[in-house]
């Protein structure tokens, strides 16, 4: 098959070069037999997967279940659900020289111009006053490369522009932005604290959180640029990389103080989205760092309990175990840890709802006892549409729950799912 746009010695390249054995062990522990490695395959539910093959010699794998099987491209595309470029570009990245984008070195200058307005400049005395409340020790900000933006309109702007870097390359790292009428640029980011994303430990973008009250929003990330995608990111996946490669379960939270905060406790996998809603691309980069379990705690009002509804659906197809820890209600992750804890923090996360019994109940909880037996039923058969559409499967213990939700003896339940194939 030819696919326009990319040469076939890019693709011979990344075939040949691409390290099979490599990426299918970031996601499925693997033991070696003879010339073959043998594991479960993570493209079915967690609950029910079949044995997957690998043959490093051969760059093949294959799921003896279903009769999947491919390259690393094709793993790529069926464990993070992308396209066919998408993987490729992953791999080339992985495996292929890449050259180093030039909007690296500004932001990294960037990150050492706020750094040391934060520690330093008078200014940033409401910065550093914040962190204080929230118990955010200087270690620990120092540790984060947490920094400051000063007031004024064109700080940042001036000050790299007289190290060299042109106003081009400062709108190109999200840095500036372009003044609408006349001339000149300004800076993005004014009067706040500055949290710079990492990579490969690299800064590749920032999340800004404004100090003092203000018509501005709370929180301003970076746009979209060549290094940054908003809705492919997690805050802390680099600084988390190594307790989830040490079965540490991941924590994902939705602020950036509040993963901060949970490492400093001692939670070292708690990880941030940037602004965005949980997606799939981010439950395969926390399975590609070698996460296992994914535990979701998110704020304890009613946007968080909407999004731990999402993360809960996404998470019945996900190939690492998924969990909702419920926050009490008013408390966040960070003011949560404060009060409990990092033991009482750690055994709520050892009771964290899985995310299919948690979609059970509050499927139901939408209903009140005088529900007639048609709400009931309807609401059954949104859960059955919803797990076979993640290709997961009811267990006896939730088949029995079902029947007590539903009012109706769990013969019928089961009778009801086995119609659909959705009995485990």
């Amino acid at each position: 098959m030819k696919h326009k746009f990319i040469p076939a010695s890019v693709l011979e390249r990344i075939r040949q070069e691409g390290d099979l054995l490599k990426v299918i062990r970031e996601s499925v522990q693997l033991s070696a037999s003879g010339r073959e490695w043998r594991g479960q395959c993570p493209l079915h539910a967690h609950r029910r997967r079949p044995p997957l093959l690998v043959l490093p010699e051969e760059k093949q794998f294959r799921c003896l279940s279903c009769g999947v099987e491919g390259d690393a491209i094709t793993f790529v595309m069926k464990f993070k659900r992308c396209s066919f470029r998408e993987a490729v570009a992953m791999l080339s990245e992985r495996f292929l020289p890449q050259p180093a984008d030039p909007a690296l070195a500004v932001l990294e200058q960037a990150a050492r111009y706020y750094e040391q307005m934060l520690w330093e400049h008078p200014s940033a005395e409401p910065a550093r006053g914040h962190l204080r409340e929230r118990d955010i020790r200087e270690e620990t900000g120092r540790a984060w490369r947490l920094g400051y933006a000063p007031a004024g309109w064109t700080n940042l702007t001036d000050t790299l522009q007289r190290a060299g870097i042109s106003a081009p390359a400062l709108v190109s790292a999200g840095l500036s932005v372009a003044r609408t009428s006349g001339k000149g640029h300004y800076d993005r980011f004014r009067a706040r604290l500055m949290i710079p994303l990492r990579r490969g430990g690299q800064v590749i973008a920032f999340g800004g959180r404004l100090v003092e009250c203000g018509d501005e929003p709370k929180y301003l990330n970076s746009p979209d640029t060549s290094l940054f995608h908003k809705s492919e990111t997690l805050f802390g996946l680099d600084e988390s990389a190594p307790a989830l490669a040490a079965a540490a379960p991941a924590v994902v939270v939705e602020g950036f103080f509040d993963a901060v905060a949970l490492h400093q406790a001692g939670i070292a996998g708690a990880v941030a989205v940037c602004g965005a809603t949980v997606n799939e691309t981010h439950l395969a980069a926390l399975a590609a760092a070698g996460a296992r379990e994914v535990a979701f705690a998110f704020d304890g009002d009613d946007a968080g309990g909407a999004a731990a509804v999402r993360a809960a659906a996404l998470g019945l197809g996900s190939p690492c175990r998924t969990t909702i820890l419920a926050c009490p209600e008013g408390l966040d992750p960070d003011e949560l840890v404060q009060r409990d804890g990092v033991e009482g923090f750690r055994a709520r996360l050892s009771r964290a709802t899985p995310s299919a019994d948690y979609l059970l109940e509050h499927e139901f909880r939408k209903l009140t006892r005088s529900a007639a037996i048609e709400e009931r039923v309807s609401a059954l058969s949104r859960l059955a549409s919803l797990f076979d559409s993640a290709g997961t499967r009811f267990t006896a213990t939730q088949v029995e729950r079902l029947a007590q939700l539903v009012g109706c003896n769990p013969a019928t339940v089961a009778a009801f799912l086995a119609q659909r194939s959705l009995l485990a």
